[in-house]
């Protein structure tokens, strides 16, 4: 009822009553309903004052992650998602990780929000099966995918966030069997800075401060940020810190980037990994290092872009901490890895070669001390005749202990008209086991050394349709998913075991559309859709992961703008029904108000108070409000 309100020309009193009718018959506080009833009376009661209508157009992004060579969205011949900066400010969230719950197509599971721990994965791939980078750098962390999205960065410090979806092992090898989520950070500015405070519920507070400036013939970012709070539930506190230094120089006219960044967390881990123990207890820290650049002669030769980067990776666990000599481990990752792309043109089109060498290690209480390297290639064509552009390439990685793995894939796409492309494309990608996997020993997980690499096989078609103001988009998507690294249940000796031990079949679809109006009251509306299926094969097993995806995802976000554009509205909405679990519905908003260099910002997750858990045995946060101000000095 309050989304058929907001798009109407003329609202009236008579009318928000019904509005809110339902509303007030909820189980909820009466401050908090006073609260919202009031601030969405005072959002329509701006309505009379707005000025004249503002012509909006819907802008095609161009996406670098499709591809090696940058190509627009209409012509892409993968289904990719964009999630730019602008959209990400009107997120009710403040971390990446909460951010990526509102991409559709992404999984997102949580054991402790406000970016404390999570799951993250694509088209019902695994957890593991999912690749994150940071400004093209793999991060996946090879003890655990627990630990992929302990990013060492603020949600200030990000650009954009694509997200290609299906097996992306031609471009970027191992990992990437579900898709790939490349975040993008931002690049320093001459001369900028600002800060800003927030408070909450459940004694939330964080602070961030981002400041940009030019010396040495260089520009520099710096970028700090501390959130904490007493928690939703007993033994669910946190407290995170994040800093980040980023500068860009040129020699000879050549960019180059050094980025530096560090995070820790210190958690309660209520039931994190077991529901028997309400004591976990954790602390992650994470530090990264990277250093790219772009080297540029004429347009008749090659560029060449080179890389180098380390990511080291501490864990310290507590099963019980009120018992901290009776099982405590300690992990150390180390991952120091090297690029080399060249691309040039030629008559037979775009030509991308990259080279990489990566080293991993671990020094583990529990684990014990291991270390593998992988070194590779891979190669890519891209050409177009006419309205038609294919791209063709494969990859090969060669690892020390499972010898060559090769993933062959090919795009096309035609567009029809200059708003109207079909796509399709094939593909294959592998994943190798964790360290986890491999040597991870308790008295309720086994390991296996013996463990081979995952193997897929994914097929998409699609097209995608856009006018001045709309963008929509369809697919249909299939994986053969081979050799699965699943924990089984054995009975006979009550632990859970690592073992390739399923083949599974993934079929679905997604539909997703973007309008942008020049109505008041509705600057924008987006909606996406995604079904899964998957069927199993093998031997009846008691699965822990792998069969554990979302069936049914539905996200709607409407956007309006009040008062010359400086007052905004977010609402955001989303449905999930997990396989196996309890489907919910959740209710985001996001408001506020800009007064030349100061922003007023509230917004409340979970507005009805939904009961619901992604893991079992671990109840997601209730009604959470925050409120906070960030002031821009330049």
């Amino acid at each position: 009822m309050i989304f058929k309100n907001t798009i109407k020309k003329k609202l009236n009193q008579r009318s928000l009553f019904f509005t809110f009718a339902a509303f007030n018959q909820a189980k909820e506080q009466k401050h908090m309903k006073r609260c919202i009833l009031l601030l969405l009376i005072f959002l329509m009661a701006l309505y009379g004052q707005q000025s004249a209508s503002i012509t909006f157009e819907l802008k095609e992004p161009i996406i670098i992650t499709a591809s090696r060579a940058p190509s627009s969205l209409m012509s892409a011949a993968r289904t990719v998602s964009v999630l730019d900066s602008g959209a990400i400010s009107r997120l009710p969230v403040h971390s990446v990780q909460d951010a990526l719950g509102y991409i559709a197509g992404i999984d997102l599971q949580q054991r402790g929000s406000q970016g404390v721990q999570a799951d993250v994965s694509l088209r019902g791939a695994g957890y593991e099966q999912t690749l994150i980078l940071i400004d093209g750098i793999k991060v996946n962390d090879p003890q655990s995918g627990h630990h992929n999205l302990n990013l060492a960065f603020s949600l200030q410090d990000i650009e954009r966030i694509e997200v290609l979806k299906g097996s992306g092992s031609r471009l970027y090898g191992p990992n990437a069997m579900g898709g790939v989520i490349n975040i993008i950070t931002k690049k320093p500015l001459t001369q900028k800075l600002d800060f800003s405070i927030i408070g909450g519920d459940f004694r939330y507070n964080e602070f961030n401060l981002n400041y940009d400036f030019q010396a040495l013939k260089a520009n520099h970012r710096l970028s700090l940020n501390r959130s904490n709070s007493s928690g939703y539930r007993p033994n669910t506190d946190f407290t995170i810190q994040t800093a980040t230094y980023k500068n860009s120089f040129a020699i000879k006219h050549n960019p180059f980037h050094f980025t530096a960044a560090y995070n820790a967390k210190d958690f309660g881990a209520s039931r994190f990994y077991h529901p028997a123990f309400p004591y976990q207890k954790e602390k992650t820290e994470t530090f990264f290092l990277n250093m790219a650049g772009q080297i540029f002669s004429d347009a008749t030769m090659p560029t060449f872009s080179p890389k180098i980067y380390w990511r080291r990776h501490h864990d310290d666990f507590l099963l019980d901490y009120t018992r901290p000599e009776w099982y405590h481990n300690k992990h150390q990752t180390d991952v120091l890895g090297a690029e080399l792309l060249t691309a040039f043109s030629s008559r037979l089109g775009r030509t991308s070669i990259l080279g990489e060498w990566q080293h991993s290690k671990i020094v583990s209480s529990n684990l014990g001390d291991h270390q593998r390297n992988m070194a590779g290639f891979s190669a890519e064509q891209q050409f177009t005749v006419r309205r038609w552009q294919i791209v063709l390439g494969s990859s090969f990685y060669y690892y020390n202990r499972w010898g060559w793995q090769i993933s062959p894939g090919v795009d096309v796409s035609l567009q029809l008209t200059p708003h109207f492309t079909l796509y399709a494309s094939g593909g294959t990608g592998f994943r190798p086991p964790t360290f986890t996997e491999l040597y991870y020993h308790s008295p309720a997980n086994r390991g296996n050394p013996q463990l081979k690499p995952e193997r897929s096989v994914d097929i998409e078609t699609g097209a995608r349709f856009r006018t001045k103001r709309t963008l929509t988009s369809f697919a249909l998507f299939r994986r053969y998913g081979s050799n699965l690294i699943d924990w089984i249940f054995e009975s006979e000796g009550q632990y859970w075991q690592a073992e390739n031990v399923l083949q599974l079949t993934t079929s679905g679809l997604e539909v997703s559309s973007q309008w942008t109006t020049q109505r008041h009251l509705l600057k924008n509306i987006h909606f996406n859709y995604t079904y899964l299926t998957s069927d199993k094969a093998g031997r009846q097993i008691i699965s822990k992961y792998v069969f554990n995806y979302l069936r049914h995802q539905f996200i709607l976000g409407i956007d309006q703008q009040f008062v010359n554009r400086r007052l905004a509205l977010s609402w955001k909405l989303r449905y999930e029904d997990r396989i196996n679990s309890q489907a919910y519905f959740l209710t985001d908003v996001h408001v506020s108000w800009q007064i030349k260099r100061w922003r007023i910002f509230s917004h409340i997750s979970n507005l009805f108070d939904q009961k619901y858990q992604d893991f079992a045995s671990i109840p997601q946060p209730g009604r959470w409000f925050k409120m906070g101000v960030r002031f821009s000095v330049f």
